[in-house]
């Protein structure tokens, strides 16, 4: 995982619902992702919670599509854009 962390930086917190028995294996390939900064399982509707650091908020979204949303077991995804008030 690594941390991009600045103020120009777009955050996105992915909720993703997995098939049974893959939260391990998704946990482990999505922290290793490029703009992966924390892929933690969670409690509740959704399994795990993935936190995407990137330039813009469109290249955020391409990890969600093209990266994130083609691991195998993923059955469902919402994606939370932060929106910084200052």
């Amino acid at each position: 995982m690594q941390q991009i962390t600045n103020k120009n930086t777009a955050r996105l917190y992915v909720l993703v619902k997995l098939e049974p028995g893959v939260i391990e294996e998704f946990v482990s390939k999505s922290s290793r992702m490029k703009g992966v900064v924390r892929s933690s399982p969670v409690t509740g509707t959704f399994d795990v919670i993935v936190t995407v650091e990137e330039e813009s908020t469109a290249k955020g979204l391409r990890v969600v599509l093209k990266d994130l949303c083609t691991l195998e077991g993923v059955l469902d995804t919402q994606t939370l854009v932060e929106v910084p008030l200052q």
